[in-house]
C-alpha cells in the first residue's frame, strides 16, 4: 500500500489563516478556498491514478 500527504495550503493560505481577525474570518476563509482546494487533491489523485493499472 502506497500513501501520499499532500499538501494544498500556501504560504499565501497559511497567512491568510494565521493573520485572520478570528475564527468566523478563519471559517469564512476556509469556506472561500474549499473548492480551490478540493480541486488540487482531485488533480493529485487524478495524477497518481493515470498509470495505475
Amino acid at each position: 500500500m502506497n500513501a501520499y500527504l499532500v499538501h494544498l495550503l500556501s504560504p499565501e493560505n497559511l497567512d491568510a489563516i494565521a493573520t485572520a481577525s478570528g475564527a468566523h474570518a478563519r471559517i469564512a476563509y476556509s469556506v472561500q478556498q474549499l473548492p480551490a482546494w478540493i480541486m488540487a487533491v482531485q488533480g493529485v489523485a487524478a495524477y497518481l491514478t493515470e498509470d495505475t493499472p
